[in-house]
């Protein structure tokens, strides 16, 4: 097996445990985990299942590059998530905001 698939199952299993512990707490308080998609009204919302699904494929990918470090011998984290990443963070949080 080769590092990238390792790395790549290390990753999936670290965002399906982050996504259980979330759903965890969200069970505490007695909601459920598919209504984190859901606006005011109930109904589902793109804009929030758009930042959700870009959360988690950065996430994933940061992960993803930290593990091929790993298995090079590189126990640093990667230096900083690029710019432009960042910003397609923003938009993709501002926009639930803005249309909330």
């Amino acid at each position: 097996m080769s590092y990238i698939w390792v790395a790549a199952l290390y990753a999936v299993i670290t965002v399906c445990v982050i996504s259980f512990v979330v759903r965890a707490l969200l069970h505490r308080n007695d909601k459920k985990f598919r209504t984190i998609m859901l606006n005011e009204a109930g109904y589902p919302s793109l804009a929030i299942f758009r930042f959700l699904l870009w959360t988690v494929v950065v996430a994933f990918s940061y992960l993803m590059i930290y593990y091929l470090r790993i298995y090079s011998g590189l126990y640093d984290p990667p230096s900083a998530i690029s710019t432009n990443i960042l910003i397609l963070l923003g938009i993709s949080t501002a926009v639930p905001i803005v249309s909330a």
